[in-house]
């Protein structure tokens, strides 16, 4: 099993935590450089305040280079949002 592989198979039992508590993990503020900051919300889609949400709920690791070419791992968001 890859890295990568590795680290999709925690985000899944993250994810089945998440919702089991209704909840979701977001990123935010990665558009002003602020790359470890997470947004815990209720899993309501009218309780989280902006619209791009449920695009960031992606749950799949993605691998990313940055500048100093060493490969770094992320994921977007991780939960699903209640219907």
């Amino acid at each position: 099993m890859g890295k990568i592989e590795q680290l999709q198979t925690a985000i899944d039992e993250i994810r089945a935590v998440c919702n089991r508590h209704k909840i979701v993990l977001l990123g935010t503020c990665e558009t002003e450089g602020i790359y470890g900051e997470i947004t815990i919300a209720e899993a309501n889609p009218e309780n989280i305040g902006w619209s791009e949400s449920k695009k960031q709920l992606t749950n799949k690791v993605e691998n990313t280079l940055t500048y100093t070419q060493k490969d770094y791992f992320r994921v977007l968001g991780i939960g699903d949002l209640n219907q």
